[in-house]
């Protein structure tokens, strides 16, 4: 079953239009958006390497005697961790970088570069900011990548609003975002509502995205737009998951938001689970690294 032109709801609704059914016009911005999101990110990231070195520095003195009982120094604690935002932000901006350039045309294809440019940032805050500009422009791209990691699943693989009624949940998405990103303290942000209401609302927007997908692939698709969705399957999965890793504040790498490692256990006494907290720290971020490596190698295949 395949739905005609005037059964899809779209981005752009003229005649002239790409190959994923958006105007032309909207495609350039699109893609001129790109260019100044990824210089933004670069900057960003180069920037603050300085500052989080120090700031893993200032983390691992504060746990001295931990890193000491595991044969470890403070400087390899900071390098290691800075490695591994390097292998997360490089990954995602070489990917990124080959999608934007090999398709000029393909709207999709820049969208899906566009949402994997910002994930670093938005998803796993592996950049670090110092100044209030440089915090409002990390701010457009958290927005940027949290917004359109959504929209993702409501339009790939070929940029048509599928069912209808996701367009109006990628409006209302978009503006569940703005006063959480842009103003984290008012009583109208996401991030100051109870925790089972912000699970409740991101569970509602990634399961309507990941439906728009099952959907899509069992009564739209064609064959080839199903073999791109399987082939995507990780990188949708983790567009899903985007939302959760920002807000919800499930796995922060320390050299975004942290001087010390987890409290995990640290209430507690014994000194060994204090070394068990460090020690599940390290694997777990690695971990949660390479799992973030699958969204955009998905799309590199």
């Amino acid at each position: 079953m395949s739905l005609s032109h005037s059964d899809k709801a779209t981005l752009g609704e003229t005649s002239d239009k790409t190959s994923n059914g958006l105007s032309k016009r909207w495609h350039r911005v699109l893609r001129t958006l790109w260019l100044v999101v990824a210089l933004g990110v670069i900057l960003l990231f180069v920037s603050g390497i300085p500052g989080r070195y120090e700031q893993l520095l200032n983390s691992a003195a504060a746990n001295e005697s931990i890193l000491a009982d595991l044969a470890l120094s403070a400087s390899f604690y900071a390098v290691y961790f800075i490695a591994l935002d390097l292998i997360l932000v490089v990954s995602h901006i070489v990917i990124s970088a080959i999608l934007y350039r090999q398709a000029p045309e393909n709207t999709m294809a820049t969208l899906v570069a566009l949402v994997l440019i910002t994930t670093p940032l938005a998803v796993a805050g592996a950049l670090t900011m110092s100044g209030p500009i440089w915090r409002f422009v990390a701010d457009l791209i958290i927005y940027l990548g949290l917004t359109t990691s959504i929209i993702l699943l409501y339009l790939f693989p070929d940029g048509y609003f599928i069912p209808r009624w996701t367009r109006p949940l990628a409006i209302l998405w978009a503006g569940f975002n703005l006063p959480a990103v842009f103003f984290p303290s008012s009583p109208f942000s996401l991030t100051t509502w109870p925790a089972i209401i912000q699970g409740l609302l991101l569970l509602g927007f990634s399961g309507s995205g990941l439906y728009a997908q099952i959907y899509r692939y069992r009564n739209i698709s064609t064959a080839m737009e199903r073999r791109q969705s399987k082939w995507a399957i990780l990188g949708l999965a983790a567009a899903a998951l985007a939302p959760f890793g920002h807000y919800l504040n499930l796995l922060n790498l320390p050299s975004a938001s942290q001087t010390a490692p987890p409290d995990l256990f640290f209430n507690l006494a014994d000194p060994a689970l204090f070394m068990f907290a460090t020690i599940a720290q390290l694997i777990g971020l690695t971990l949660y690294t390479l799992l973030l490596l699958a969204f955009p190698l998905s799309f590199a295949i």
